[in-house]
C-alpha cells in the first residue's frame, strides 16, 4: 500500500479502525508516514554508502595501477642499470 496515495478519508478511517486498539487521533496514520520516511532516509543513505564505495574502489584501482607501474619503472631502471654496469 502506498501511504501517499491515500486521501483523508482513508487515513480517517484507518485511525478509527486504529483507536480500537489504544492508539489515539491520528497515531496511526502518522506512524505509518513516519515509516515510509525513515525507509527513505535508509534508502538515501545506502545509495550514498554504495556510491562512496564505488569511488573508493575505483581511487584504490588507481592507486593500485600507479604503484605498480612505478614497481615496473623502478624495476626497468635497475635492469638497465645492471646491463650498463651501473651500481649505486
Amino acid at each position: 500500500m502506498d501511504i501517499n496515495q491515500l486521501g483523508p478519508t482513508q487515513a480517517n478511517d484507518m485511525n478509527k479502525q486504529a483507536h480500537k486498539f489504544g492508539l489515539m487521533g491520528n497515531d496511526f496514520y502518522s506512524m505509518l508516514t513516519k515509516d515510509v520516511e525513515e525507509q527513505d532516509a535508509l534508502r538515501a543513505a545506502r545509495e550514498q554508502e554504495e556510491e562512496k564505495a564505488l569511488y573508493s574502489v575505483n581511487n584504490n584501482t588507481d592507486i593500485s595501477e600507479a604503484v605498480t607501474h612505478d614497481f615496473n619503472r623502478d624495476a626497468s631502471l635497475d635492469a638497465r642499470d645492471a646491463l650498463l654496469g651501473k651500481n649505486d
